[in-house]
């Protein structure tokens, strides 16, 4: 939030399994197989922590961070699929405490599903729906195949499968 209050913003340092150990710092383990995760300094952070993005190339890694209170604020979880990266990508509300304690690791379990709620209202003739799509904790998310994000179409169908409405749905 400094870019709202006009201080600096500096941009989150980037660390992995081949970065140098931390003195004085924990891991983070994270059961996401290849990403990132996004790590802010929390509320009750000391003062001078700073953003970390952590990337993960396999399951099982470990990354050392700066001992400290942070919360997540954003997650990558990439799969490939015949020969393909699709990626999704979380961020936003439902943000998650994360505290990282010296010489410790702290495991960070993100839920790499998508959670769609369907919520229709009837006004009238017309129909109203909500298709609310969902990632870790409620965060929002975005779908990714290689470089581009994918559009994401909601169809109603008959029951004999024929197709009675559609339209693009919109992120945010």
């Amino acid at each position: 939030m400094a870019y709202l209050t006009g201080g600096l913003v500096r941009p989150a340092r980037r660390l992995d399994v081949a970065s140098p150990r931390i003195g004085g710092g924990g891991a983070v383990r994270a059961g996401l197989g290849r990403g990132a995760l996004m790590l802010v300094p929390g509320p009750s952070a000391a003062p001078g922590l700073e953003p970390v993005r952590l990337v993960y190339r396999a399951e099982g890694d470990e990354v050392d961070v700066p001992a400290g209170s942070y919360r997540l604020r954003n997650y990558a979880v990439v799969r490939a699929r015949e020969g393909v990266d699709w990626t999704l990508s979380g961020s936003g509300p439902g943000e998650v405490a994360v505290e990282v304690r010296p010489g410790e690791t702290t495991r960070l379990v993100v839920d790499a599903e998508l959670h769609v709620e369907l919520k229709a209202a009837r006004h009238g003739a017309e129909v109203r729906a909500n298709l609310p799509i969902l990632g870790h904790r409620g965060m929002g998310v975005s779908l990714y195949r290689g470089d581009r994000r994918v559009e994401a179409r909601l169809e109603v169908r008959g029951g004999d499968g024929a197709r009675l409405a559609g339209a693009p749905l919109q992120y945010g």
